[in-house]
């Protein structure tokens, strides 16, 4: 039988939720390094004139830039482990995939629709 949450006594769900977690913490902390670089790079986003008001631009700067942030703040995901909030401490650790989808789907969204290249990458 699969376990389910309901099956499972704490130790099983402290146990797998701190594995999560340390997974996910030691994957986003290493890619937070060239996601720092990728963010000093991101002003050139803004080289090409008009670039400044185009609100697809302007997104995807924003979150290539909040992403060493959202690392950051997912390493605050033990805090709420500590007290026992396990599955919210699991969704905090995952935080920074918010960024990776966005961007994602900025990327998809310019290349497919617009026609645009990013370059800057």
């Amino acid at each position: 039988m699969p376990d389910t949450i309901q099956n499972m006594n704490v130790n099983e769900i402290r146990g797998k939720t701190r594995l999560t977690i340390i997974l996910a913490n030691i994957f986003f902390v290493l890619m937070a390094v060239p996601g720092i670089m990728v963010a000093f790079k991101s002003v050139i986003l803004f080289d090409s004139p008009g670039s400044e008001s185009n609100p697809v631009i302007i997104v995807m700067f924003l979150t290539v830039v909040s992403f060493p942030i959202f690392v950051f703040l997912s390493l605050g995901s033990w805090v709420l482990y500590t007290y026992r909030k396990y599955k919210v401490s699991v969704i905090i650790s995952f935080l920074p995939f918010v960024n990776i989808f966005i961007v994602a789907i900025i990327t998809l969204i310019s290349m497919t629709f617009f026609n645009q290249n990013l370059d800057w990458f």
